[in-house]
């Protein structure tokens, strides 16, 4: 009798401990969610009149990953993660400018 009871309140016990548990589940799976959404809003690239009024406006592209930033060329807007600022609060920030890709050069026709 006394193992039935023992058994029948620690089950019971455990059936509280998951009811009371259960409330906060919901609430950790939405911070989640919204640390998954800043992710992606993070990740995802401008618009090309976003990036046109950048250029307008003479500001640079950080791509927050590496900690270059692109004043253009084709990583401009373009890195998956990144971030539009002056090229002064980029320098603020620690960021380096990217180095110029190396010009491919076309070899020589050679004429007799």
């Amino acid at each position: 009798m006394k193992t039935k009871l023992r058994s029948i309140l620690s089950i019971t016990l455990l059936a509280a401990a998951f009811a009371l548990a259960a409330p906060a589940m919901p609430m950790q799976a939405s911070a989640a969610s919204k640390t998954q959404a800043k992710h992606q809003a993070k990740a995802s690239h401008p618009t090309p009149d976003a990036i046109a009024d950048a250029k307008a406006r003479n500001l640079v592209w950080v791509n927050t990953a590496s900690g270059v930033y692109h004043k253009g060329g084709e990583f401009y807007g373009k890195t998956s993660r990144g971030s539009f600022m002056t090229e002064e609060e980029a320098k603020k920030a620690g960021h380096r400018l990217a180095k110029e890709p190396l010009l491919k050069k076309k070899p020589a026709v050679k004429t007799k």
